[in-house]
């Protein structure tokens, strides 16, 4: 008997130690769970940071910061651009009021309000115009 109770007495010591470095795995990983988290908020605030900052001074950039304020306002026309021919490609339009590119099934202009009907009117009577000058 003396041997079974030095077997179980070292199988409960082997699990109480599992269990406790379990638990220290277990802390640490939730420690750096926690960090990941802190540090991704903590780049979205760099970034809020940095889109105040560009907002504020893009029109009188200082020396040091001129090129990245240039290539974000260059990246920035870029972007409104590709949005604009991917709105065409789709079948947007543009309004002859303010300019802006109405989506297609869209009942009114999202800057100006003029109704979509209107706008393929005048795209309507355009079109017969050049017909009829040709």
């Amino acid at each position: 008997m003396d041997l079974f109770d030095k077997i179980s007495d070292a199988v409960v010591v082997a699990g109480k130690e599992v269990s406790k470095k379990a638990k220290e795995v277990s802390d640490v990983a939730k420690l750096k769970y926690d960090i990941k988290v802190k540090e991704s908020s903590m780049r979205d605030k760099y970034i809020e940071l940095g889109k105040a900052y560009y907002e504020t001074n893009k029109d009188q950039a200082q020396a040091e910061h001129f090129e990245l304020i240039t290539d974000i306002t260059e990246l920035q026309n870029q972007i409104r651009e590709l949005k604009e021919e991917a709105m065409e490609a789709r079948g947007a339009v543009t309004c002859p009021k303010c300019g802006a590119k109405v989506q297609p099934g869209a009942a009114f202009c999202g800057k100006c309000g003029t109704k979509v009907d209107d706008i393929f009117e005048d795209e309507e009577d355009i079109i017969a115009e050049e017909d009829e000058e040709q």
